[in-house]
């Protein structure tokens, strides 16, 4: 059964945004080791649009299967 690991986030977009879920999936990588899948619900009002580049290549790069939701409107 593939592990899927669920990570809710709301802020929004900035370079420290950006920081904080990188390290926070890369330290979760780390400890859990194994996961198959990350789901990314996104809440945010908009924001910096470089992050959101920076975000996006970063997941795009993982080894790992990402789904991001996007809840906000």
């Amino acid at each position: 059964m593939p592990i899927v690991q669920h990570v809710y986030c709301s802020a929004i977009i900035s370079k420290k945004m950006c920081d904080a879920l990188t390290s926070y999936v890369l330290s979760i990588s780390a400890v859990k080791g194994g996961i198959d899948e990350f789901v990314v619900y996104l809440v945010t009002g908009g924001g910096n649009p470089g992050s959101g580049m920076e975000l996006y290549n970063f997941f795009k790069a993982r080894p790992e299967r990402t789904t991001i939701y996007n809840m906000s409107s």
